[in-house]
């Protein structure tokens, strides 16, 4: 397997990943990141691994790995918006909504019309749970809880 074969797997990971093949994702980037290593390739792509701890997330839940995986790509590469587009999706997996739109934030000032990023922050929910949670938003006991709470 050279870096050529390496790259094939990684886009027939996020082929699978489009796909909602979440797991066999996580294979496939694992297997790019691998056939780097066995050609001792001197600068490793971090989208390799960011898209490794997103399909993992995906998979398993946002668990450890797939955060440290995607934090160390955005790590590495601090320029590469789509790296940020997949930590924020982690973070949001992981109920951790500030540091995604933090995350999102410093994504989109790289490249201010990178759609992903955009539709993600157009869709991060910044509101937090309902108060009484059997009463719809809107109803005003729930407004005048959340407004005494903020």
């Amino acid at each position: 397997m050279n870096t050529l074969s390496a790259e094939n797997k990684y886009r027939e990971g996020l082929a699978a990943l489009s796909a909602g093949r979440a797991e066999e994702a996580s294979e496939l980037f694992e297997k790019a990141m691998r056939a780097e290593r066995r050609h001792n390739v001197t600068q490793p792509q971090m989208r390799y691994l960011s898209y490794f701890g997103l399909s993992v997330a995906l998979a398993q839940g946002a668990n450890k790995d797939a955060l440290r995986a995607c934090e160390m790509a955005v790590r590495k590469e601090v320029y590469n918006p789509d790296l940020f587009l997949n930590l924020g999706k982690v973070y949001t997996m992981a109920g951790r909504m500030s540091k995604a739109l933090t995350i999102f934030s410093k994504g989109l000032k790289l490249d201010p019309g990178h759609r992903g990023l955009r539709l993600a922050m157009k869709n991060l929910d910044r509101r937090g749970r309902v108060s009484v949670g059997w009463l719809d938003r809107s109803h005003p006991v729930n407004t005048l809880l959340g407004r005494m709470r903020r």
